[in-house]
């Protein structure tokens, strides 16, 4: 892949979510052919229904023409997601989950932390579908090369109900 697609990746793997969660949910990539590449080159195709209703108004093309996107190409299949395009799928479902930065500032991405420091995080929930959900979560932290235990091991689980286009903010440390 080109290598400023892989940057647009980057970029969007790291702030798309947060973005999601301030509530901008319609996120419109004017470089949209970056999402995808062919898998092999296209072919020009007759228009399946070119002299169908003639007598008619309107335009109805002689050929269908292959596109650098899937969404004008007659064969959409002979596509594949780019890095950009994965990344876009994974933060534009519906549904979206991620453990953001503590209640102060959920985009925090702070990951170090020294020993005996209070580790304050939150799960970030949005609900962007056309009806309400109840989101069920259970995840478990504890030392990175150790093994979960009894003793060692800090349980996180509930569920909230959200309306759509909620979001919540579920606070643990």
């Amino acid at each position: 892949e080109e290598d400023h697609i892989d940057v647009q990746a980057y970029f969007m793997d790291d702030n798309l979510r947060s973005l999601r969660a301030w509530g901008i949910s319609a996120i419109y990539p004017f470089d949209e052919q970056d999402l995808w590449l062919p898998k092999r080159p296209g072919v020009i195709q007759p228009f399946p229904n070119r002299y169908k209703n003639l007598q008619n108004p309107g335009i109805v093309p002689d050929q269908c023409v292959p596109s650098r996107q899937p969404v004008y190409d007659p064969t959409p299949a002979r596509f594949r997601l780019t890095a950009l395009g994965r990344t876009f799928l994974r933060w534009n479902q519906p549904l979206l989950c991620f453990i953001g930065g503590g209640p102060d500032h959920f985009t925090d991405k702070a990951h170090q932390f020294l020993a005996g420091e209070t580790v304050r995080k939150q799960l970030v929930l949005v609900n962007d579908t056309r009806g309400p959900a109840t989101i069920r979560y259970e995840c478990s932290l504890h030392p990175k090369g150790v093994a979960p235990s009894s003793e060692n091991a800090w349980p996180i689980q509930g569920s909230v109900q959200l309306s759509p286009g909620a979001r919540a903010f579920v606070p643990f440390s």
